[in-house]
């Protein structure tokens, strides 16, 4: 294992910039339009920040922020060939054509086609749709399948999610005498002639409607797939209201899903949606949250962490159209039978995903790794879920990656970036040995030959080599602002809730909170998470919990009675009509106040070891042998080959109540190498392992402890 993929580099923390002209101005119109809700001074500052982030100044801004009336969507006609879209959907209706639906595998292809499809049957209209297999067919629109759909007696091709970039495919349908309409939100390609400015490369389809169409006057470019559909359902029922009415709640989970951001329309639709799905819940989507035992109150986090993820797991490992069935249901036994399916698929792409990142860290640990990115196969894995655990292992080790599975004669790829390093970028310095790519800064996806996979392993790595600094690779958190721990209650809950529905470009705050006391600190979930008993460094204030996941107590460095600066996000959690602080913790770094006493032991040990200097603070008791020896072999068993030793020393001090400091934590490992009892190699980190002895050692035989022992 390379030196890379040990503990993570320490994050970086910044804390938004505000300008406190503007930040004064906002508070005068924040406290005119929130006075009803009698915050303190202190959160309307704070508001006034997180407005200030989210460049919500002017009133203006605020009405547009706050005011999510659907009203305020503005005339879908604004969209490219919305109107020749309509009369050819009228047409067809009026004369009775057979409208097959083309849309993608993901969550917002299928909430595309569900809408799109009940409102034409609900016209009478004989409808069908299409999505592509993952495995077999791959993204996008398919020659195979236009024919097959022509064949079936379609007259009319609508694409949902997907289509703009499908030059050759629609030729293919005009050559074959097939209408098409285009409906998507992904970027177009560029083009450009001579001197000219570059121009959108559309296909020839009947219409293009995409707001990222250079000639779009519509206000807003960031619509999900499904919010395109939307709008064109809108334009035809002449009634958004009524559209959204009958449609909102599949709008919203698309646009979740997909990720976009939660501003301008998207706003308005997620807040609808989430509304109008407190009451009028669809039968597809009782059925999955009753799978899921979920009783939790409904949300965009809800949407996005239990209903997306099940949705989506028929296009990864299995058959799409199944979660359009389950959407389409009216028969909750019936939708009841299709969820079950789909939260099974979910459970087996889980395992999947696991095992395909145990193989993956296993790999890691066996064969040489680029320091600057992961690049990994398997001819075992699965397509649909790589790009997941490409994901997971660009969090884990704040490194690019990419995994590559095979199929055929193809090795088909999906690789996940960090902030700063652009993998499309990337991909284009090796674009000669891949037969396909695409994608952006953080994601994309590649094909490539059988013969040409090593060459582009080692290629790629060589190439980040050149083009990744390592200050590209240390993650970086930045704060909304700065929290006194006073500020942090049910006030603050209050106020946060005023910003939601979070989101992609409205994300939960994150704050800085500094100097604040570990009155205890425990672990959950097996070991796996770290639960941190928090109060304020005068311990005049009521006790906080707040949680890390996936950290250990050492990953945290973190032992009662420390004083430490977070990064977190604070939320509400209800339990028996009660409600509770709920603090996550997304970095924690020791104060000053806690990091002054590990310097000063550096230093005093660094003495020692240099001029043989014993200062009385660093001398040792036979017990204090004794209690760092049995501290180490406890931990052996866990294992533990990196062990912080600033933290173990803090750690044996608060489980034994004895002294253990830096400099007398680093003597008793020198002493117990010097004994052959462990072997050792020591810097800030220490590895080592137990030797075992069945007789008694005499701790005179060790010069280092006749230098430092202390007679009782």
């Amino acid at each position: 294992m390379t030196g890379i993929f040990m503990k993570p580099t320490e994050n970086k923390w910044y804390v938004k910039y505000h300008d406190n002209d503007a930040i004064e101005k906002i508070l005068l119109r924040v406290r005119k339009r929130f006075y009803k809700y009698k915050l303190p001074e202190s959160k309307l500052r704070i508001f006034s920040k997180l407005l200030y982030n989210r460049n919500v100044v002017t009133d203006e801004d605020m009405d547009r922020f706050f005011n999510t009336s659907l009203r305020f969507i503005p005339d879908p006609y604004l969209l490219p060939d919305m109107e020749t879209a309509v009369k050819r959907i009228r047409k067809a209706v009026e004369n009775k054509e057979k409208i097959t639906i083309y849309g993608d595998y993901d969550v917002d292809g299928i909430t595309s086609v569900t809408i799109l499809y009940q409102y034409l049957e609900s016209l009478g209209c004989p409808v069908d749709f299409y999505i592509p297999d993952r495995n077999d067919e791959g993204y996008g629109l398919n020659c195979n399948a236009i024919n097959k759909i022509k064949n079936s007696g379609t007259k009319l091709l609508i694409t949902v999610d997907t289509g703009t970039t499908a030059s050759e495919e629609l030729l293919y349908a005009n050559e074959i005498k097939l209408d098409v309409i285009v409906t998507d939100h992904h970027e177009c390609k560029q083009i450009k002639v001579g001197n000219c400015d570059p121009c959108d490369m559309i296909p020839s389809a009947l219409a293009v409607i995409n707001p990222k169409r250079m000639i779009s006057k519509y206000p807003f470019s960031e619509l999900a797939g499904v919010g395109v559909v939307f709008l064109l359902i809108t334009a035809l029922m002449c009634n958004i209201e009524k559209a959204f009415d009958l449609y909102g709640i599949y709008t919203m989970i698309g646009t979740i899903a997909d990720i976009m951001p939660i501003t301008n329309e998207n706003r308005i639709i997620v807040t609808n949606g989430l509304k109008l799905m407190q009451t009028k819940c669809p039968i597809g989507i009782k059925a999955l949250l009753f799978e899921t035992d979920s009783s939790k109150s409904v949300s965009a986090s809800l949407v996005a962490f239990q209903i997306a993820p099940r949705l989506n797991a028929a296009g990864r490992i299995g058959n799409p159209a199944r979660s359009v069935e389950l959407l389409l249901s009216n028969d909750f036994r019936i939708a009841r039978e299709i969820a079950k399916e789909l939260c099974e698929s979910n459970r087996t792409r889980q395992q999947m995903e696991q095992t395909i990142l145990d193989e993956a860290e296993k790999m890691m640990e066996e064969q040489f790794v680029s320091d600057k990115i992961i690049v990994l196969h398997s001819d075992n894995w699965h397509h649909g879920v790589i790009g997941i655990v490409a994901s997971r292992l660009t969090e884990k080790y704040k490194r690019p990656c990419i995994l590559l599975c095979k199929e055929g004669e193809h090795y088909k790829g999906s690789g996940r970036s960090v902030p700063g390093v652009n993998i499309f970028d990337l991909l284009c310095t090796v674009s000669d040995v891949l037969l396909k790519f695409g994608g952006h800064e953080m994601a994309a996806g590649m094909t490539l030959l059988k013969e040409n996979l090593d060459v582009f392993s080692v290629r790629l790595a060589e190439e980040a080599e050149k083009m990744i600094t390592p200050n590209m690779l240390v993650p970086v958190i930045e704060a909304e602002c700065e929290l006194e721990y006073s500020d942090i209650d049910l006030d603050l809950i209050d106020m946060l809730k005023l910003l939601e529905p979070y989101g992609t470009s409205n994300p939960l705050p994150t704050f800085l909170v500094r100097n604040i006391l570990v009155a205890d600190i425990d672990t959950v979930g097996n070991g796996k998470h770290s639960r941190v008993h928090l109060s304020g460094a005068d311990q005049s204030l009521n006790s906080i919990s707040a949680i890390s996941f996936n950290n250990t107590n050492e990953d945290l460095n973190c032992v009662k009675n420390d004083t430490v600066d977070l990064m977190c996000v604070i939320t509400e959690n209800n339990f028996n009509n009660k409600t509770y602080l709920n603090v996550q913790i997304k970095d924690l770094n020791l104060n000053a106040v806690s990091l002054k006493p590990i310097v000063e032991y550096k230093t005093k040990y660094l003495s020692f070891i240099n001029n043989g200097e014993v200062t009385d603070d660093i001398t040792l008791k036979r017990d204090d042998i004794s209690v760092v020896y049995r501290f180490l072999k406890q931990l052996e068993q866990e294992p533990c080959t990196n062990l912080n030793i600033a933290y173990a020393a803090r750690k044996i001090s608060v489980i034994s109540g004895r002294d253990i400091n830096y400099a007398r934590f680093r003597i008793c490992i020198d002493v117990l190498t010097e004994l052959d009892l462990i072997e050792s190699v020591c810097t800030d980190f220490v590895s080592y392992k137990i030797i075992n002895k069945t007789q008694k050692t005499n701790l005179m035989l060790s010069q280092i402890w006749r230098k430092v022992s202390k007679v009782i």
